[in-house]
């Protein structure tokens, strides 16, 4: 992930591949430990001295109060060069320098500063129960029978919280498509872009298809669909996924030419944009995102985004609705995108609602969503 800029899910994934023996709960402990050390990077490999894997990982168990395995043998230093290092913020949080100025500058130092302190945090685990087949009392005794604590989630009427040692990949449920793994905040996103039964929606951004699904379900699987997405690999995995969940009213379109969006303009009665960003709100599950950036990459990214609300806005019909969201705690990729994007419109566009979900108020990933109806 470090080395080469990969993706820790990608990693993971095949690391998980490549150790398909192991049980679950271990799987769960090293996915949790490479995570957490990718987090806190410049805090144990500054506290470790070393590059070396094994002086890494010892420098962890030090870290987290573990006793750690004897084949790592011991080094009684580590924990004063902890102690030192962590009374720096950008060090102890692990933060790189260049974004630690962008926060700061966006959002005031001590806000920042708050944020990234949460967003270093364990995320917790939440489930989208996928109302097409079943309900949040049935999951919750169905994985309840199963061993699992789930509880519900106050604001976000499709959520049970759970607590578990397994993946809930393996669960039968899951094969069942009786739910989708996805934060709360995510989850939030497509209840406030008000979907009917009926209705022509698209998701112009829809990736692997997680809001989409909910949108679905929204629509009780009843009006038309459309995923669009510029990776046609993503929206393969999409449509396995609606199969499992049965959502039959999903149509996934590659974005191949400019005439996919060009043909369906004011053909929406709803549009969700779920643009690409930094995924600075989301660092709980993706720390190793922090070291992918750059302020290049950020620069490139807001152009991206303003291109996207410029080219995807007129999908939406007079009368219909807009949703743009991104998972960035950073205003330059949320109000500051919106706002331009009206004072580009002029009177075409109104804003209806704004709202940030995550910390302090919710115990979730950050999001932030913007809904617009679209006037004439």
């Amino acid at each position: 992930m470090l080395r080469d800029g990969e993706r820790a899910d990608h990693v993971l994934a095949e690391l998980r591949r490549a150790r398909a023996e192991w049980p679950g709960a271990s799987w769960l402990a090293v996915h949790d430990a490479v995570l957490d050390i990718v987090r806190r990077r410049l805090l144990i490999e500054g506290a470790a001295a070393s590059e070396e894997p094994s002086g890494v990982l010892l420098a962890w168990h030090v870290y987290r109060d573990l006793e750690a395995p004897a084949a790592l043998g011991a080094d009684p230093a580590i924990r004063q060069r902890l102690a030192g290092l962590a009374a720096d913020f950008r060090t102890r949080e692990s933060i790189p320098e260049w974004l630690d100025r962008v926060g700061s500058a966006e959002l005031g130092g001590e806000a920042w500063r708050d944020a990234v302190t949460r967003l270093n945090e364990s995320p917790r685990l939440y489930v989208r129960v996928n109302t097409l087949k079943t309900t949040r009392a049935e999951l919750a005794a169905r994985l309840g029978a199963s061993g699992l604590t789930t509880r519900e989630v106050s604001g976000f009427p499709d959520a049970l919280e759970v607590e578990s040692s397994r993946s809930l990949y393996e669960l039968p449920e899951h094969a069942e498509g009786l739910f989708e793994v996805q934060d709360a905040a995510s989850q939030g996103v497509a209840q406030l872009l008000g979907v009917l039964p009926g209705m022509r929606v698209v998701d112009g951004c829809a990736g692997s298809g997680g809001k989409t699904l909910h949108l679905a379900a929204l629509m009780r699987n009843r009006g038309r669909l459309l995923a669009l997405d510029v990776d046609a690999r993503k929206l393969e995995t999409l449509r396995l996924r609606a199969r499992r969940a049965g959502a039959g009213i999903v149509e996934a379109r590659v974005v191949d030419t400019t005439k996919v969006v060009k043909r369906r303009h004011e053909s929406a009665d709803r549009l969700l944009l779920d643009v690409p960003c930094s995924g600075l709100g989301v660092l709980r599950r993706n720390p190793e995102t922090k070291w992918r950036l750059s302020p290049e990459a950020l620069d490139r990214l807001r152009e991206l985004q303003r291109e996207i609300l410029r080219r995807y806005a007129p999908l939406t019909k007079p009368g219909g609705m807009m949703a743009y969201v991104t998972c960035s705690v950073l205003p330059s990729e949320g109000e500051a995108q919106v706002r331009w994007f009206l004072e580009a419109a002029g009177p075409t566009w109104r804003i209806e609602l704004e709202r940030r979900f995550g910390p302090p108020a919710e115990d979730t990933d950050c999001f932030y969503i913007a809904v617009l109806t679209r006037v004439c």
